[in-house]
């Protein structure tokens, strides 16, 4: 009884150690993004990809689509390479361990003020659960300053100078009906 009650715990435990190589790795596709841009300005977008496991990537490419109102003056990944087009761009990230996330970073120049939709996708050459993958964010370019607050009491700020002697008209908007927003507008002449 005892030799068998070994003989068990010794298969169980060899049994634990066993890797299945054609597993699947399991990977999430998520996009860290402005929602507003400043037309000539440049945005820093991320595209994140994590590994889940059980296996290590393979062969995992990155592939993007840009509006063609839309220029990327910098395209980088944590690993890998990168390559851009006209219109779209690629990161060859290769493996990513297990439990590992990978960072491609997209910096952006819209040149009209309008709505630009971007699209990414990962596939690698051992499917994962779930692959292909695909996600589409959306960024509003608009003439001016653009800013973003997401805390509660939180302030920003913006200089800059207006050309000429000549009256201006400024807006300032919340884009948001929030009667708890105030604006302060500080200068030479008030």
């Amino acid at each position: 009884y005892s030799d068998h009650n070994a003989i068990l715990n010794a298969l169980t435990v060899e049994r634990i150690g066993i890797v299945d190589t054609n597993a699947m790795a399991s990977t999430t596709l998520s996009v860290e993004a402005p929602r507003f841009a400043s037309v000539g300005k440049t945005t820093e977008n991320r595209v994140l990809v994590r590994n889940f496991g059980p296996q290590p990537t393979a062969g995992l490419i990155l592939t993007g689509a840009i509006p063609s109102e839309v220029t990327l003056p910098g395209l980088t990944a944590s690993q890998g390479t990168t390559s851009s087009t006209g219109t779209g761009f690629t990161a060859t990230l290769g493996a990513v361990p297990v439990g590992s996330t990978t960072t491609v970073t997209l910096q952006a120049v819209a040149s009209v003020p309008q709505e630009l939709n971007f699209q990414v996708g990962i596939a690698q050459t051992r499917p994962d659960n779930h692959s292909p993958k695909t996600k589409t964010f959306t960024m509003r370019a608009l003439e001016g300053f653009v800013g973003e607050i997401t805390e509660y009491g939180a302030t920003d700020q913006y200089h800059f100078e207006v050309a000429g002697d000549r009256i201006q008209n400024w807006y300032l908007d919340t884009l948001i009906p929030d009667q708890n927003s105030s604006w302060t507008l500080t200068g030479p002449f008030g």
